[in-house]
Order: structure tokens, then sequence, then C-alpha cells
């Protein structure tokens, strides 16, 4: 004769039981959080409108002419003209 355990009654899992999933339901559910990720990114990286890029811009360009402006110049030969 076979032996059968008594599993219980359907539907409620004992202490050492492990919880059933669906692999497919989970990898749906991580795909679905990573493109979410994805777009939040990328929201704020183009979905922005066109005076704030422009303002951006500006900005930048500002910045850069501060910086250009703030260059020492530089002697390619290596000779100084203020020693003579």
């Amino acid at each position: 004769m076979k032996s059968v355990r008594n599993l219980g009654p359907v539907g409620k899992m004992g202490p050492d039981m492990a919880e059933i999933i669906n692999l497919r339901t989970v990898r749906k559910r991580m795909m679905k959080e990573q493109k979410a990720g994805e777009a939040a990114r990328r929201r704020v990286l183009f979905g922005r409108p066109v005076a704030e890029k422009a303002r951006d811009a500006q900005q930048e360009a500002r910045r850069q002419a501060l910086l250009d402006g703030a260059r020492l110049a530089c002697d390619p030969q290596g000779t100084d003209e203020d020693s003579e």
C-alpha cells in the first residue's frame, strides 16, 4: 500500500512550505519597474520645455566665456617676455 501524506486543507500552506510564485508574472513585474525607471530618467533628460533648454544653454555659454576669460596666456616656446 502506498503511503499518502495528509497535506491538509487545500489553499492553506503550512509553516514549512514555500510560497508559490509565477515566474512569468515576476519577470513581467521586474521589466515593468525597469522600464518605469528608464522612463523617469528620460523625462528628466528630454522632457524639458524649450525655454528651459535655451536658458541652460545660455548659462553654459556664459560659464564657458567666464572660464575662457580667466585663462592665463601661455607662451608656446616657453620664453617669458617680461624677463628681458
